[in-house]
């Protein structure tokens, strides 16, 4: 778990064999309540958080093959946190890493 400006921050990775990985980003105020939780897509590149600036989530993706520098959000997250892009507490930002 990491420390941040408002709060903590963890990164779980959840390997399903056969049907790939994914992450799980959960970050928490200091009190540790659950303030978010998103679901990022980890087959080809394991995202990495580099930091949370306000309500700001930058996060960074290692030789993630796409000549893109900054990637869209339908690229890297899965499930209720894509189709709800809108109702997320926080502004995620994401960038490929040659």
């Amino acid at each position: 778990m990491s420390k941040y400006d408002s709060g903590y921050a963890e990164m779980l990775f959840i390997d399903q064999g056969a049907w790939g990985s994914y992450v799980e980003l959960k970050i928490y105020d200091f009190d540790m309540k659950l303030m978010e939780s998103i679901f990022m897509r980890s087959e080809d590149a394991i995202p990495s958080l580099d930091s949370i600036k306000g309500k700001d989530v930058y996060i960074s993706c290692q030789n993630l093959p796409s000549n893109d520098s900054i990637l869209g959000h339908d690229r890297c997250v899965l499930g209720e946190s894509l189709w709800s892009k809108d109702k997320l507490k926080y502004n995620y930002h994401f960038r490929s890493i040659r």
